[in-house]
């Protein structure tokens, strides 16, 4: 068993490979300068000299608003046509393919937890770009799309630090209230991905709970407070999407079910609030 970790210098890239160093699992990671997503020919030196059995693709364009415009072309490009190419490679040589995926795939509209047989339809550019590159995994046999959100760890900026960087610069601090979904942890992403790396088709894989952005921002506030960290904030104010200006529209409420998975995982799932702890601790 062999894992190559494609972005591997990216926000769960760096934890992965962080992960598989301490579990003991041989693995090998690159980026682009090491091996294109977008040259073919590029991927199958680099599968050539390592010989993986598992790709693990950590590769995506994440910039939501951007998606809508300027970084159009390269959202389809990384989103789409790299899924597509690494696809390609894994069935050449029969690796087993495991793509991250996003809950942007759904319009939130649902108003209960989306469970992976459910239809998909999303509502921007960015989401529309991840489904169909999961689409293009999953046309292999031994592909696996692993849909997550709101990601969040060390070493890369995500949506937590987002979060402390604004309470530690500004005296009143925005979120959306409207906006619902649940904040995972990289780390529990990691072991949720190691305990299914033989499956294949869709699975859901979030920390349990959920929250709105608004909601998030309070709860990190006052998790700073208590934890020591000093922050410039003296006010949290909620807004809707309509009133945010912003490109791209998010689903309402995203929330993933982690029924299927559940079976395979050795322990529960953290609730959000505990994963998030852990990780601000990290940072005192």
């Amino acid at each position: 068993m062999k894992f190559w970790v494609v972005a591997k210098d990216g926000l769960l890239g760096q934890e992965l490979c962080k992960y598989f160093k301490e579990i003991g699992i041989p693995f090998v990671g690159s980026s682009h300068l090491d091996a294109d997503i977008l040259n073919v020919e590029a991927l199958e030196q680099f599968y050539k000299k390592h010989k993986p059995t598992h790709i693990v693709n950590c590769a995506a364009y994440v910039n939501v608003d951007e998606a809508e415009g300027v970084g159009k072309q390269l959202a389809y490009a990384l989103n789409v046509t790299g899924p597509k190419n690494l696809t390609s490679i894994a069935r050449e040589h029969g690796a087993r393919l495991i793509h991250i995926g996003t809950d942007y795939v759904f319009n939130g509209n649902k108003g209960a937890e989306y469970v992976e047989t459910d239809t998909t339809n999303p509502i921007n550019e960015y989401g529309r770009t991840k489904l169909q590159g999961e689409i293009e995994v999953l046309k292999y046999e031994k592909g696996l799309c692993i849909r997550t959100a709101s990601i969040y760890g060390s070493g890369k900026p995500g949506i937590v630090s987002g979060i402390l960087d604004m309470l530690k610069t500004k005296e009143e601090a925005k979120h959306i209230s409207d906006q619902i979904s649940s904040p995972t942890y990289t780390k529990d992403i990691c072991e949720a991905l190691f305990a299914i790396k033989d499956e294949s088709g869709v699975f859901h894989f979030t920390n349990s709970g959920f929250v709105s952005r608004y909601g998030l921002v309070l709860h990190i506030w006052q998790l700073a407070k208590e934890l020591g960290i000093e922050t410039k904030c003296k006010k949290v104010i909620a807004v809707l999407q309509k009133e945010a200006k912003r490109a791209a529209i998010r689903p309402l409420r995203s929330v993933l079910s982690n029924k299927k998975i559940g079976p395979f995982l050795d322990k529960p799932i953290r609730t959000w609030e505990e994963a998030l702890r852990e990780y601000i601790t990290t940072l005192c």
